[in-house]
């Protein structure tokens, strides 16, 4: 099961840094749900 936690927490490290990203060119959407802490699928 720890597998699966190193997941998330990769999953979310890369999600921070998609958000980073966003402001430059990405979807304002992705950026708000980044800024409300929200990684729904």
């Amino acid at each position: 099961m720890e597998g699966q936690e190193t997941e998330e927490r990769e999953r979310e490290a890369m999600f921070e840094a998609l958000c980073q990203r966003c402001e430059n060119r990405w979807l304002v959407k992705d950026l708000r749900l980044c800024q409300e802490g929200g990684g729904t699928e």
